[in-house]
């Protein structure tokens, strides 16, 4: 051996030495054992208090993470709660505004009785009834029954139970005397040399009477005479109660004076003027603004409120101007349009004096066959030969024709609404000018 090696080797016997004097002491040796076996569990017991610090220091910090979002959530419905509490306060302090209109009441049928009050007010407010006049209307016969008002009733009781003041007529200001109207001059001829006044009227017409001899023999008559007894006095013919406007509208005409005449005019008025030209024979003068005044005007909102009235005050005043063609075409307008008894074109007075019962009749009579024209120009195919060239669309496009429009159906319908159904569906490819429905 080395000499380091032995010197190691001597050092560790010197070491060894004073263990092996103790090991007969044995409770030396049982002390020293459980001092080693005690050191071990004390060091596992420091490494477990160790460790719980780090643990107890992170569920503080949970913890206190968890109760900082609960406060900011708390925090955060706190601020929305007040902001929700500040809009309704604005909400409710903001103007409401109006509830919607309530909806119309319904459209009532109005007897004949309302319907010629409504008539005499509006008259009335136009001032194209003289009191006479309304007196005649108010105590006439009413549906074939006399009237039970008196003569010494007031007129006016019927204008307010329409929502109208009594005493229409009466002074504005109490206690003063009405004062009379003026005389009005209107001149349609600044040459003329003739005064045209109407009876219960205030305004007359300067007109010249070689226009007024040449418009009518009614006219003629009237003028020869006047102009005979006058001498050199202002000559004056009177005429019987008329519509002022109705008087100027036919002076226009006959004076030439065709711009200031309108295209159309309302039915009322229309049927009124061609009375008026009927009475004095006026049909002549007045054949080119008749014809107009009768193609024109179905679109107006007098025409469409009531077109089984409007077509009958047509249809009265085509056979007052004596034309033909278009009291044909508006005899079937009314027939095309009228699904309820013509029993209701007297509603109109002026109507109802110009459609008498043998009238009525036969629009009904005319009607009835009409309806049975079309049902069986629809039951014979439609009346083409070439029926069995259709294809399967057409076909069951005419099967669904026939089951809509049967005899009943088409009473309670327009006739014209059939027909212009009948030629979408059936003759739009196949019809034309030819088409059955055409020669209705």
């Amino acid at each position: 051996m080395d000499s380091s090696m032995e010197a190691d080797l001597e050092l560790r016997l010197k070491g060894t030495e004073p263990a092996k004097d103790t090991e007969p002491s044995g409770s030396g040796s049982a002390v020293t054992s459980e001092a080693s076996e005690s050191s071990e569990p004390s060091g596992s017991a420091n490494a477990s208090e160790s460790s719980d610090p780090a643990e107890s220091s992170a569920l503080e910090a949970a913890k206190a993470d968890r109760a900082a979002r609960n406060a900011a959530f708390r925090k955060e419905v706190a601020a929305n709660t007040k902001e929700l509490k500040e809009l309704a306060e604005k909400i409710s302090k903001m103007k409401r505004s109006p509830s919607p209109p309530a909806p119309p009441p319904l459209r009532k049928k109005r007897s004949h009785t309302e319907l010629l009050c409504q008539l005499i007010i509006s008259r009335m407010k136009t001032q194209q009834y003289s009191p006479a006049e309304i007196v005649q209307l108010l105590i006439g016969k009413e549906e074939g029954e006399a009237s039970l008002r008196p003569r010494n009733e007031s007129i006016y009781d019927m204008g307010s139970s329409l929502g109208q003041g009594k005493g229409y007529d009466r002074n504005k200001t109490k206690g003063k005397e009405k004062e009379k109207e003026k005389d009005v001059t209107e001149v349609i001829c600044p040459g003329g040399d003739i005064l045209l006044g109407i009876e219960g009227s205030n305004t007359a017409f300067r007109v010249y009477s070689q226009n007024l001899m040449c418009a009518s023999s009614s006219f003629e008559e009237l003028v020869e005479g006047i102009m005979l007894a006058s001498g050199d006095d202002e000559r004056i013919l009177v005429l019987d109660p008329e519509n002022v406007d109705i008087v100027r509208l036919i002076c226009r005409i006959i004076h030439l004076q065709n711009h200031l005449v309108p295209q159309s005019l309302t039915p009322w008025m229309l049927l009124d003027t061609a009375i008026m030209v009927n009475k004095y024979g006026l049909q002549r003068a007045v054949v080119l603004a008749s014809r107009q005044w009768l193609i024109s005007g179905r679109d107006t909102r007098e025409f469409m409120g009531d077109p089984t009235l409007a077509s009958g005050c047509y249809m009265a005043a085509a056979a007052l101007f004596f034309d033909e063609f278009m009291f044909d075409k508006c005899i079937w307008e009314l027939i095309s349009i009228c699904t309820v008894p013509f029993e209701r074109l007297w509603a109109w007075p002026a109507l109802k004096e110009q459609v008498s019962d043998k009238g009525i009749k036969l629009l009904t009579l005319m009607r009835d066959k009409a309806r049975v024209r079309v049902y069986q120009t629809l039951l014979s195919e439609t009346g083409l030969r070439c029926y069995a060239g259709w294809d399967r669309t057409f076909q069951e496009r005419y099967e669904r024709i026939l089951a809509r429009y049967k005899p009943a159906t088409t009473v309670r319908l327009p006739l014209a609404q059939v027909i212009l159904e009948v030629k979408k569906a059936l003759f739009r490819e196949l019809g034309g000018l030819n088409s059955p429905m055409d020669c209705l």
